[in-house]
C-alpha cells in the first residue's frame, strides 16, 4: 500500500520547508513485529549538480553529543555517492534530524517521522546551503570564570558540542532554520535550552547566558531578597545600615539597590541573586574588578558605575539588553567592550576616563548617546598640558 506524507525538511533557507516524503509500507510479520526502515534522499548543490561524498548523519531529534544516552539513540553516519544519493537503513520509528555536510561551510538539516510499519522512506531532494555562525557567552554562577569549571553547548538532533573557552566565549557554524541550543555545566547545574532560527550566512550574536548549580538558585520572593542585601551590608562592616535604607521594593521584590560609597566589598556576586532589580548604584567604592556578575541581571535598566577604579568593563554587560542608563565617568577607562553598541542606551556618561581612541564603530555609537565624550578624556587634558 502506497502512501503519501509530508515531512519537515529544514535546508538552509533558515525556514522550515514542507517537503514530500513518498512512503511505502510494507507490513509483514505479526502485529507485534517491530520493522525497521530505510531512509534515502539526494543531495545536490546550488546548480543543481549531484554533490558526491557528502557525510550525512542521522540521529533521533532529541540527541544530545556529550549529556544524552548514547545506547538510548539511534546513530547512523552514512556518505552519499557520486549521484549524491544516500540511504540509510535499520531506522526504528521515530522523530529523526538528518544532518548534511560537504564542508564546515555548506549543509542542510532534515527533519523526518518514521512511522511504525514503514519500510521504505524517500526524502525530498536539498540543496545544501552556507551555514549561519552563532556566538555567545556562557558563564557558571558559583565561579569567578569558567577556568575551574566547564560549560558545554550542544544542538539537539546534531552531532555536536562546543566547549567555551576559558572567557565563557563559543562560537559555532550550523545549519540555518530552527535550531536548539542545549547548554550545560557540571552534573550539580541546571542546564538552559533556547530556541533560535537562523537565516543563511547570519551571523548572531545569542548574548551571555548564566548557569546555576541547585545550591546557588537565584532568589524568588522578598524574603531572599533582603537576606542578600543584609549579608552583603555586613560584609562591607556596615551593620548600622538597614536593608530599607538602600533598596527600593515593588510588588513584594527588591528592584532597586542603592550601594554608593559603603566600600569595595559591595561588588558580590550575591547581587546577582535579586533578579528582579531594575537599578542598582555601585558608584563611589573604588572598585576595579569583580563586575561579572552583572551579565545575570537581565532586567537592569539603570547602572552607575561612576567614581571607582575600573580599567575595563566585563563584556557581558552587553547582553542587558533592557539596560537604558549606563554611568561610567570617573574610573580608568581606555576600552569598551566591542559589542557594547549592542546596547539600546538613553544616556550614557564616560567622562573623566581614559577613551583616548576607539574603533571606529565605537565612537560612531558612543558619539550619538554622548557626544561630549571625546573631549572630556583625561588623555585631551595630558595632550594639551604635554604631560
Amino acid at each position: 500500500m502506497n502512501r503519501m506524507k509530508n515531512c519537515l525538511a529544514v535546508i538552509f533557507l533558515g525556514l522550515l520547508i514542507q517537503t514530500g516524503c513518498n512512503r511505502v509500507t510494507e507490513v509483514t510479520g505479526t502485529s507485534d513485529t517491530e520493522i525497521s526502515a530505510t531512509i534515502n534522499g539526494q543531495v545536490i548543490d546550488t546548480q543543481g549538480l549531484p554533490v558526491a561524498s557528502a557525510l550525512v548523519r542521522l540521529r533521533n531529534s532529541g540527541y544530545l553529543a556529550v549529556s544524552g544516552n548514547r545506547n538510548n539513540n539511534i546513530i547512523r553516519d552514512k556518505t552519499t555517492g557520486p549521484d549524491g544519493f544516500y540511504s540509510i537503513d535499520s531506522v526504528k520509528p521515530g522523530e529523526y534530524s538528518i544532518e548534511i555536510n560537504s564542508s564546515d561551510s555548506l549543509a542542510a538539516m532534515l527533519s523526518c517521522e518514521v512511522l511504525p510499519g514503514e519500510k521504505n522512506v524517500s526524502m525530498d531532494t536539498v540543496t545544501l546551503k552556507p551555514g549561519a555562525v552563532i556566538s555567545g557567552q556562557v558563564y557558571l554562577s558559583t565561579v569567578v570564570s569558567v577556568k575551574s569549571a566547564v560549560a558545554v553547548v550542544e544542538i539537539a538532533g546534531l552531532e555536536r558540542n562546543i566547549t567555551v573557552d576559558s572567557t565563557g566565549f563559543f562560537s559555532a557554524t550550523l545549519p540555518s532554520g530552527h535550531n536548539t541550543l542545549v547548554l550545560s555545566g557540571p552534573d550539580d547545574y541546571v542546564p538552559m535550552e533556547l530556541k533560535i532560527n537562523l537565516e543563511p550566512k547570519d551571523q548572531k550574536y545569542l548574548g551571555s547566558f548564566w548557569l546555576y548549580s541547585n545550591t546557588s538558585s537565584p532568589c524568588s520572593n522578598y524574603s531572599c531578597d533582603t537576606t542578600v542585601v543584609r549579608q552583603i551590608l555586613d560584609s562591607c562592616g556596615r551593620s548600622d545600615v538597614s536593608v530599607e535604607s538602600v533598596t527600593t521594593v515593588r510588588n513584594g521584590r527588591i528592584v532597586g539597590l542603592n550601594l554608593r560609597g559603603l566600600g569595595k566589598n559591595v561588588c558580590s556576586p550575591q547581587i546577582a541573586k535579586l533578579k528582579g532589580l531594575e537599578m542598582l548604584d555601585l558608584g563611589g567604592n573604588d572598585i576595579e574588578t569583580g563586575l561579572e556578575f552583572l551579565g545575570q541581571l537581565w532586567f537592569l535598566n539603570d547602572l552607575r558605575l561612576d567614581s571607582n577604579s575600573l580599567n575595563t568593563v566585563p563584556d557581558n554587560i552587553c547582553s542587558l539588553m533592557h539596560l537604558r542608563k549606563l554611568d561610567l565617568s570617573d574610573n580608568r577607562l581606555s576600552s569598551l567592550p566591542m559589542l557594547m553598541n549592542n546596547l539600546t542606551l538613553f544616556e550614557l556618561d564616560l567622562s573623566n576616563n581614559e577613551l583616548c581612541e576607539l574603533p571606529n564603530h565605537l565612537s560612531y555609537w558612543v558619539s550619538m548617546v554622548d557626544p561630549d565624550w571625546s573631549s572630556t578624556q583625561r588623555c585631551v587634558e595630558n595632550l594639551e598640558t604635554g604631560n
